[in-house]
């Protein structure tokens, strides 16, 4: 039984998109875990709280790996973050005795 055009031309962008496909999450998987990962860390604005200021801290892998046991201080107080995927932002509060004024990630781990 002989295959008319359309089904040799759906065949046919099936396996292109495949091929596509395959080579993409391959040269993803190749190069994934190679690059350091780049952090941008922003404070919100401090609330007065009893004994002192909380602030909303927001940390985010712009690119890089996915981190684990990133560590973020904010002036006397530091924040843990269980992970942090890469390409995305994550979110917590500090407490300090004044109002923040920057923050920074001080360690992560690659896992």
């Amino acid at each position: 039984m002989r295959k008319n055009p359309l089904e040799w031309s759906v065949f046919g962008l099936g396996l292109v998109l495949l091929v596509v496909l395959v080579g993409y999450l391959g040269r993803l998987a190749a190069t994934s875990g190679k690059e350091e990962a780049t952090f941008r860390v922003r404070l919100g604005t401090p609330t007065p709280v009893e004994g002192g200021y909380r602030t909303r801290v927001t940390v985010q892998n712009e690119s890089g790996p996915t981190t684990r046991a990133v560590k973020v201080q904010v002036e006397d107080a530091e924040l843990d973050l269980d992970y942090v995927p890469r390409h995305s932002t994550r979110e917590g509060f500090v407490l300090t005795e004044k109002p923040p004024k920057t923050g920074r990630v001080s360690s992560w781990q690659a896992p």
